[in-house]
């Protein structure tokens, strides 16, 4: 749900992040059809993440599950990363000819390529969790503070 969405005093809550995630997709896949059967370039505005943020969470649980999601894709990027380094080192040319230590250039250098890639999906997936980590400081602190003024209205 884009920011600015709920009315003042709206009591809805805001559908879970995953189902937000999938309705931005969905939306994104009809202006891409949309501009394919009109003849233009139909782009829908990728949320979360960016100023001003797209996405609403109900919760610091619905929040901390997203955290915890990007965690993990990050460790599994970091580990594809390990094992990308650890082939480069063991591609071995299987003669002593030219083709044979071109063809081995060419595969390091790809995977070389792909470790850069791979390198900046990491660094990439860890902006994001800073971004939500640095949201969820600011939610905590916001519910406390309401928390706190409830408290004192008592």
């Amino acid at each position: 749900m884009p920011d600015g969405d709920t009315q003042q005093g709206d009591a809805t809550p805001p559908p879970p992040a995953d189902q937000q995630i999938k309705n931005e997709i969905s939306t994104g896949r009809v202006l891409e059809w949309l501009g394919g059967l009109f003849g233009s370039d139909w782009q829908a505005a990728a949320g979360g993440g960016g100023t001003g943020g797209q996405f609403m969470f109900a919760s610091l649980a619905d929040l901390d599950a997203v955290i915890a999601q990007w965690k993990d894709q990050r460790q599994a990027i970091h580990e594809d990363g390990t094992k990308i380094r650890s082939t480069a080192a063991l591609v071995k040319p299987p003669a002593g000819d030219d083709p044979s230590q071109g063809m081995v250039n060419s595969t390091v250098a790809s995977l070389e390529a792909l470790r850069q890639h791979n390198q900046a999906m990491y660094e990439y997936a860890d902006g994001y969790i800073r971004k939500l980590e640095a949201s969820r400081a600011s939610m905590a602190n916001t519910d406390q503070s309401g928390k706190s003024n409830m408290d004192n209205v008592y």
